[in-house]
């Protein structure tokens, strides 16, 4: 279950992407300008838009078909407003809508964008500037030792706490499942953010979390949120 669904080691990076460790050209120049529109799009005409990367599992050895193309927007959120949360969380917000409304696929694999300010950390192994057609983060293949017993608890106590608030909705109680939903979605995230902060990507929980996403639990979670409220 563990190395079929989340832990795929490739001898090498996904080569309809990359050739001799470098992004096609026509892919970055889509990439490139669905970032730029995006941006541009905000209307903070007084801010740049430092860097564009790509990075997560299709810029590392570990990619699937599931994979996602992740691509950060890099912004010096400090130029917007001093109330760097605020900032975020209008970015949040505004990537969240974009990524529902859009389904945009390219080699069968779905763009992703987020905006990073560029004095957070990101916790990945595999970083390519688009804007400049470089490496940030050069991926290194290794082979991760996982306790996977572990990973197996974590996620069977999860995929019960899911259906238990999909029971919630069933039975109508829809305030209690679009609390139960809310808490649940910030408990993954937390558990997810703590492992990634700890050992990185290959950590326990950020692998919890990619079979969750993977086989459609985190999915039918947020679809539970919706529905009740």
């Amino acid at each position: 279950m563990i190395a079929n669904d989340i832990l795929t080691i490739n001898n090498t990076l996904e080569s309809r992407f990359w050739s001799n460790g470098v992004l096609n050209s026509d892919i970055a120049s889509v990439l490139l300008s669905i970032a730029t529109d995006f941006f541009e799009n905000l209307g903070l005409d007084s801010v740049d838009l430092e860097d564009v990367t790509f990075t997560g599992s299709l810029a590392n050895y570990n990619w699937t078909k599931f994979s996602d193309i992740d691509i950060h927007l890099l912004a010096d959120f400090s130029k917007i407003d001093e109330n760097i949360e605020l900032v975020r969380e209008f970015f949040n917000a505004k990537t969240s809508l974009w990524n529902k409304t859009h389904n945009i696929l390219v080699k069968n694999h779905e763009v992703e964008i987020y905006v990073q300010d560029i004095n957070e950390d990101h916790h990945s192994t595999g970083v390519f500037s688009i804007k400049k057609g470089q490496w940030v983060t050069q991926p290194t293949r290794i082979e991760p030792k996982v306790d996977t017993d572990m990973v197996k608890r974590k996620i069977k106590s999860f995929i019960d706490m899911i259906e238990r608030v999909e029971d919630e909705l069933d039975d109508k109680n829809y305030q209690k499942a679009h609390g139960a939903s809310l808490n649940l979605i910030k408990k993954i995230k937390k558990f997810r953010q703590s492992g990634l902060e700890e050992a990185g990507e290959y950590s326990n929980e950020n692998l919890t979390f990619k079979y969750l996403r993977n086989k459609g639990f985190i999915k039918t979670l947020h679809e539970t949120r919706n529905k009740s409220y």
